[in-house]
């Protein structure tokens, strides 16, 4: 076979790097609130305060809605504009942020994106890198309202079918009676885009410079403070990738030293043989010179026959003061399907802190299953299938991955998209699973605020059924109590029984009727009716989808969560449990972590019915990336404890995962600091 150079990272310009510095990235905060609006009254002093505390790194955009006041001014000033921007995102409640186009993962009992939520502003803000391959320089001139914009722009790193959006906003502006919830006093209006709120095409090689002009008029009254905003974004994924603004703010303290990841997509689909090339660039920001010992590493597990080496066998560098240093990592995909996230990884001589990039995943453009995460990483299924005999055959991956990199596998089989419980289908997302269906690849759609989307995207009807509405059993305060039922002679439900207990956790279960009998039949239902569907199955010519309407763990009964996930995995494969040997018991009673949650040491017990004579047992996050090995050899029958350190790790979700020979047992913990 041709080994194909996949050049899918930055072609080396060395010149460049020494004419060209790195720009500090901006991050973009957008709300849409208005003036009639309780909670934006509540919400908004809080948010404002928390925007005044990072405006060295943060720039805001404002946009009105038209509900539940549509008479708002700020609203009917530019209808367009508002009802163009809130609709990209989906919003259909107020308020609601973004960040950097992303939702903050929400904490304690708010919403997802909710501006008075600080807690997700600040811990979305951290995730921020702190550089930019992209530098974004923008003038403003204004008279009077009438006014021009100039931008420049240009990049380290190869970028093509993004957007350019440039806003016009009122840094403050008063109204004695904007609406009903008392507020007077807005911030970061948005007051115009430039030319309009879709944008302009921009697509930038390594090291080309473009530069923009734009002319606008804006009503005198609002006038007087005003400011720009440039950003470019992915209109596939919604990322902000850089921006700038108008106004001067104090430069954030540098770090000493620095990685920046000159690609702009975290993402590689490659087959054997090929090689992807990640290029960093390494900075040092002392005024002293710098010893880099650099290690090329693997988040996951590397399969034998990849490799990954930095170009030029370079283990140590040596950067002069306030210089920096190109570096290269070469990574060789093999024969072996599988999915890597390759990193950069640095000790500074003297410094304590190890220096890394962010990962970049590679798929094996082979892979035939795929978990795809949509939603906050509390409830992702990617530990329920590992718990079925369906464990190690499914590869995870983030919904933005995913959208990066689906056009190019070729051998998928099986899609699940999970949107936990927060996850919404994009129109983006529900048009690739309406693709997958198309190109006969079977599909299992489950989460807790799905349906808006896939009705939005055509595929909810594509499903065989209509949305009737939300069911409102045990509505009230966190948990809900509701109590589901299986379906007589279902392949997947038929011995679920008519008293599944459940919790809503956040979102109502939606109902749904079934428009097409003949492809779609129920897999459960509320137990008050059996006409009260939620989840069904759907037979094609050549594959087939199961839709879950809830986030499985909604169903308190793990034992049935997990029949649910396996069987209906089983049903769309066309596997028979009766006949496949995939479903495997597992070879210990019980493995437990305690304490749970943790903050430093954890002692694992395991109960193991025989030897085994391969064990692994390590931690991953919740879209199945190895972060840590607990223990890999040989296990004998009986109790076995081990201790493991997670005083490192960051707050988040992991999951422990222990291969004991063929069999697959999988225990979430809680890290918290």
């Amino acid at each position: 076979m041709k080994h194909l150079l996949l050049f899918l990272s930055i072609i080396f310009v060395f010149g460049y790097y020494s004419l060209q510095s790195q720009s500090l990235r901006k991050v973009v905060i957008e709300e849409a609130t208005n003036a009639s609006c309780g909670p934006c009254a509540l919400q908004n002093p809080t948010f404002q305060k928390w925007l005044s505390n990072h405006s060295e790194i943060v720039i805001p955009v404002i946009y009105h809605a038209w509900w539940p006041g549509s008479t708002d001014p700020m609203y009917v000033f530019n209808k367009d504009m508002n009802e163009t921007r809130i609709n990209y995102y989906g919003i259909t409640g107020v308020p609601s942020g973004r960040v950097n186009g992303k939702i903050a993962t929400p904490t304690g009992n708010w919403y997802a994106g909710a501006v008075g939520d600080t807690i997700a502003l600040n811990n979305e803000l951290v995730k921020q890198p702190f550089y930019s391959p992209i530098t974004i320089g923008l003038t403003l001139q204004h008279n009077n309202g009438n006014g021009s914009i100039h931008i420049d722009i240009s990049s380290l790193a190869k970028f093509s079918n993004k957007k350019l959006r440039v806003a016009v906003c009122e840094k403050h502006h008063y109204y004695e009676n904007a609406g009903s919830n008392g507020e007077k006093e807005f911030y970061y209006v948005a007051r115009l885009m430039l030319p309009n709120a879709t944008g302009t095409n921009i697509s930038l090689d390594v090291g080309e410079s473009k530069s923009f002009d734009f002319d606008f008029t804006v009503d005198p009254t609002c006038a007087d403070d005003l400011y720009a905003v440039a950003f470019i974004q992915d209109d596939n994924t919604k990322e902000i990738l850089q921006a700038e603004w108008t106004i001067e703010q104090t430069k954030p303290k540098e770090p000493n030293y620095a990685f920046i990841l000159l690609r702009l997509d975290l993402s590689d689909v490659g087959g054997s043989g090929d090689v992807v090339y990640l290029d960093v660039q390494a900075l040092n920001n002392s005024n002293s010179d710098a010893v880099f010992s650099l290690s090329p590493e693997s988040a996951t597990s590397l399969p034998q026959d990849w490799t990954v080496e930095i170009d030029g066998n370079k283990s140590q560098v040596t950067i002069p003061a306030n210089g920096k240093e190109a570096i290269r990592l070469k990574v060789t995909i093999g024969s072996t399907v599988a999915i890597a996230d390759i990193l950069l990884s640095a000790q500074v001589q003297g410094e304590t802190k190890t220096l890394q990039t962010p990962s970049v995943t590679i798929v094996h453009q082979s892979v035939e299953r795929l978990h795809i995460l949509g939603g906050e990483p509390t409830h992702s299924i990617l530990p329920i299938i590992s718990n079925t005999g369906w464990g190690g055959k499914f590869y995870g991956l983030s919904s933005t991955n995913y959208e990066s990199i689906y056009n190019k596998l070729n051998s998928l089989k099986t899609i699940i998209w999970n949107g936990s419980t927060t996850g919404e289908v994009t129109s983006s997302v529900g048009y690739l699973l309406q693709d997958a269906i198309y190109n006969n690849i079977n599909v299992i759609i489950c989460g807790g605020r799905i349906t808006q989307g896939l009705i939005s995207s055509g595929v909810l009807p594509l499903l065989g059924v209509q949305f009737i509405a939300y069911c409102r059993e045990g509505y009230g305060q966190a948990p809900w109590p509701v109590t589901l039922a299986g379906v007589q002679n279902d392949p997947i439900s038929w011995d679920f029984g008519n008293n599944v207990q459940g919790n809503l956790i956040q979102y109502l279960l939606p109902l749904y009727r079934i428009i097409n009998p003949t492809t779609t039949t129920p897999i459960m239902t509320f137990a008050k009716s059996k006409d009260s569907i939620f989840a069904v199955k759907v037979e094609y010519e050549n594959s087939r989808a199961v839709l879950l309407g809830l986030n499985p763990y909604i169903i308190l009964d793990g034992t049935i969560r997990t029949k649910l996930i396996s069987r209906s995995i089983d049903w769309v494969e066309g596997v028979s449990a009766a006949d496949d040997d995939i479903l495997q018991p597992a070879d210990f009673a019980d493995i437990s972590v305690t304490p749970n949650p943790a903050s430093n040491n954890v002692s694992i017990a395991l109960n193991c019915k025989k030897n085994i004579t391969k064990a692994r047992i390590y931690l991953t996050n919740v879209i199945g990336e190895t972060i840590g090995i607990v223990y890999e050899g040989e296990l004998l029958a009986g109790e076995t404890t081990l201790t493991y350190s997670l005083s490192t790790l960051a707050t988040q979700v992991l999951y422990l995962v222990a291969e004991l020979d063929e069999s697959i047992k999988v225990c979430v913990i809680q890290k918290v600091k």
